[in-house]
């Protein structure tokens, strides 16, 4: 399916990486998606503009994983996704220029409300070399319980 701006919660097009995902099986989710290094804020240091860096990966996760909740768990575009824990493990550099691909791996203690738990397994591939892992547990939450939890952070 494809990835809007408003899906992938990014204003300007210079900021969406990723424009398709297509659902495996169960749960199981792929996207290829290709990383050109001219982006002129992570890309501004020449020192990382040699491979794709740790920073586009972590953008890359967050725009899959609310793509793939409102596309195909029906999350409200207005709800908001905390993240609770999240672990990266890189293997290897990732060439600017090539098509990588993303597996995308998703379970639910609750498949039939959109709100709740979910927990990602994010494994990026350059061919078929294994280049990274996110493993992410995540928090969809409507905006009016997002705004409840603010207003008691807020008052203390």
């Amino acid at each position: 399916m494809e990835i809007s701006n408003k899906i992938a919660h990014v204003v300007n097009d210079e900021n969406r990486f990723v424009s398709e995902v297509e659902q495996i099986s169960v749960g199981v989710f792929e996207s290829h998606f290709m990383i050109s290094g001219d982006h002129p804020y992570l890309y501004e240091n020449p020192e990382i503009g040699t491979h794709v860096s740790g920073t586009t990966f972590f953008e890359v996760s967050r725009q899959l994983m609310k793509a793939i909740g409102h596309l195909y768990y029906k999350v409200p575009i207005d709800s908001r996704f905390t993240l609770q824990k999240v672990e990266i493990e890189f293997n290897r550099w990732a060439q600017l220029k090539q098509l990588l691909k993303a597996r995308i791996e998703v379970s639910r203690p609750d498949d039939v409300k959109p709100y709740g738990e979910y927990y990602f397994k994010i494994s990026y591939y350059e061919s078929s070399i294994l280049l990274g892992v996110f493993s992410v547990a995540a928090l969809a939450l409507s905006s009016n319980a997002e705004k409840r939890l603010m207003r008691r952070q807020i008052e203390g």
